[in-house]
């Protein structure tokens, strides 16, 4: 485990950290985070229907996974959206909704969810600036494949995975859905 790590670990608090049961085992690690470097939550993104919106509006209703994608309709990006987009109903039925986060522009993520017939929306950030206070931003204009779970209401950060393989996102979410008391218990 990095000292990076060890050191997220240590401010987040203990029910935190037993509650999100961090993956020491497999990279990439999901771990306990905090906000901080400003405030990520009021940044104003776009939909896919080009709509402003922000994390604290779209975790008003419940949680919320984020998963952001280096560009839509790529291979790794498809095969990552593709994952969220079978396995939206487990998502669904755990009260938490999914959105796709890139920096393309509202229409291309509006095409590339009505190729896939996908109940998954999208946000565009073309500037990057959710992006980049998620720390998900590679210079000098690339993404960072990951995902992050927000709390209902304050979206705040419960978990993220910095980097994640397309292949493996979507199972790592709901696995750390279950870590964090999230997933309903069968």
């Amino acid at each position: 485990m990095s000292s990076s790590t060890r050191s997220k670990q240590s401010k987040a608090g203990s029910a935190s950290k037993a509650a999100i049961g961090l993956h020491t085992g497999s990279k990439p690690e999901h771990k306990a985070s905090t906000a901080s470097g400003g405030d990520y939550r009021d940044v104003v993104v776009k939909t896919d229907e080009n709509q402003e919106t922000t994390l604290r509006s779209l975790a008003a209703d419940g949680p919320i996974v984020v998963f952001l994608v280096p560009k839509a309709n790529t291979p790794g990006c498809n095969r990552q959206y593709e994952s969220y987009t079978r396995h939206y109903d487990r998502f669904v039925a755990l009260g938490v909704r999914c959105y796709v986060l890139s920096k393309d522009k509202p229409e291309a993520l509006a095409r590339w969810r009505a190729k896939y017939q996908s109940r998954v929306p999208g946000l565009s950030d073309p500037a990057q600036t959710l992006i980049a206070k998620l720390k998900a931003r590679k210079a000098p204009a690339n993404t960072i494949r990951s995902h992050f779970i927000f709390a209902e209401k304050t979206a705040e950060k419960l978990a993220e995975a910095i980097p994640v393989s397309p292949d493996k996102s979507c199972e790592m979410a709901l696995k750390s859905l279950e870590e964090l008391g999230i997933a309903k218990k069968a």
